[in-house]
């Protein structure tokens, strides 16, 4: 018998248009993981690999809770021998909508009269993919609702360990190893409004 990557599978009913739009809004965490790979190749920022690195322990961390917990999906579906709680997906989203919602506005990444319309659509968008899994019947209510606080928590650990440890503590031994500056690696964290800066600069 053979099994598709269930990662990657997305079913919704025949003609619902609804369903459609929500299955890619569904895949918003893959494309999002996509992206900040992409940001590590190009910027190459040291705070984007810890990015990262928060994802993949965040996902390590939800397939323990699912192994542990053992609550099945709603209904049957195309995995339904999986377990469903909590929603790996809503927990991915609400980590990064969390942990870039601290950056924000502990930070100041953005420029103050855009901080508070950035995290609105951080978290507009991850609560859009937390409602894409409950249409689409693979999570319940509840799943989502676990994931998204698993995220979120977990994203505040996260960010309290990346600024208060790894940027005072290891951050300088790696910057200062052969090959990290081989890569031209670099920390931007201290700058305020990145972006913005780099644009007036430019230009």
């Amino acid at each position: 018998m053979r099994k598709p990557l269930s990662i990657l599978l997305v079913m919704y009913e025949q003609g619902d248009k609804i369903g459609k739009l929500l299955s890619l809004v569904s895949m918003a965490p893959i494309f999002l993981v996509v992206s900040i790979v992409t940001t590590i190749v190009t910027r190459r920022e040291i705070h984007s690999i810890t990015i990262l690195i928060g994802i993949l322990l965040s996902t390590i961390l939800n397939f323990i809770l699912k192994n542990l917990i053992q609550q099945p999906r709603p209904g049957e579906n195309e995995r339904v021998g999986e377990y469903g709680m909590p929603s790996d997906h809503t927990q991915l989203s609400f980590f990064f909508a969390s942990y870039m919602a601290l950056c924000i506005i502990f930070r100041r990444m953005f420029v103050v009269s855009h901080q508070w319309f950035c995290v609105i659509v951080l978290y507009f968008c991850a609560s859009l993919v937390a409602l894409s899994r409950v249409y689409l019947l693979y999570h319940d209510i509840p799943q989502v609702i676990v994931g998204a606080l698993v995220g979120s928590v977990f994203a505040i650990f996260w960010f309290f360990i990346t600024f208060y440890v790894f940027k005072p503590f290891l951050f300088p031994l790696v910057l200062n190893h052969w090959i990290s500056k081989y890569f031209y690696l670099k920390d931007n964290t201290d700058v305020n409004c990145v972006l913005m800066k780099e644009y007036t600069k430019v230009n």
